[in-house]
Order: structure tokens, then sequence, then C-alpha cells
């Protein structure tokens, strides 16, 4: 038996980091009512990077689990596999060749999210506000890569993948 996680708990993750993604640009923007109102929603704000982090980090180890655990249940159906295969980014797997981008599928997604050795979120330059972006960093078999990784498309296809 492969481990075992409750889905509607796993749909409430997704739920939360397109929620992060989507209110943002509103807390940037929000100047308050009342004198204060600004360093507490600053305060706030300062939560939006940490726990975007824990939900995708937790989304990539419990769906690359489940599709280890059990290959054959997402090869079975055309959709899920769509879904495996959905580019949710882009990839740089050669630092040394800077012009080589390939599309990052889902899958791969979760093993560069799992073994990111640096994590940049992506800001709007005027409010600070998330873009939905994920810049990961990390190596592997002796190559530094890089991964654009677009938020929005990845919580969607792990949405797919909730049995």
């Amino acid at each position: 038996m492969a481990f075992l996680y409750e889905t509607p708990f796993l749909d409430l993750e997704i739920y939360r980091l397109m929620t992060i993604l989507e209110s943002s640009s509103a807390l940037a923007d929000y100047e308050g009512t009342y004198e204060g109102d600004r360093d507490k929603v600053e305060y706030l704000r300062r939560s939006e990077i940490p726990e975007v982090s824990r939900i995708v980090v937790s989304l990539a180890a419990i769906i690359r689990a489940a599709l280890d655990a059990d290959p054959q249940l997402y090869a079975g159906s055309l959709e899920l596999e769509s879904e495996i295969e959905r580019p949710v980014g882009v990839l740089m797997p050669d630092a040394t060749r800077p012009d080589a981008w390939e599309s990052l599928e889902f899958r791969e997604a979760c093993n560069k999210v799992i073994h990111a050795k640096r994590v940049d979120p992506k800001r709007t330059v005027d409010t600070g506000a998330l873009t939905g972006e994920l810049i990961l960093h990390g190596d592997y078999r002796k190559k530094d890569w890089q991964a654009r990784l677009e938020l929005r498309e990845f919580a969607l296809a792990a949405l797919s993948l909730t049995p």
C-alpha cells in the first residue's frame, strides 16, 4: 500500500495556493482605512512566500510519491497522462546553454520543486505583488539548471490528479 493522503486536504491546499496568488496584488494595493492598517497588511504579506513554499513542496512530494507508488493508475487514463505531461513552465537543463529552454512538464516540475536549492519568487516591480512565477535553481549530474514554474498551471495540473 502507498502512502495515504486525503484528497479534500490536497484540494484545499491547491485552493490556498490559488487564493494566495490571486490576493497578493489586492493586498499589495490595499492602503487601509485606519492609521497602521498598511503595516498590518505588510505583516500579513510576509507570510506569502513561506506559505507558497510549504504548499508547493507538499504538493510536489505527495503527488510524486503517488505517481511512483502506482504508475499504472495514472497510465491507464489518457486524461491523467495528459495532465502529467501538461506544461507548467520552462526549463533550462544546462546553465552553460542559457538559450536552450524547453517545456517543463508537470511531473518534472515536481522533481525540480523537490530538488531545488534556491527559489526566487517573481514579484511585480511597482507593488511587490506575487506574479505567480517561481524561479527554481539546482543541479543535476554536475549541471546547473534553472526552471520557471507557473504556479497557477502547476496548481491546476495537481488538481486534475487528485483522485
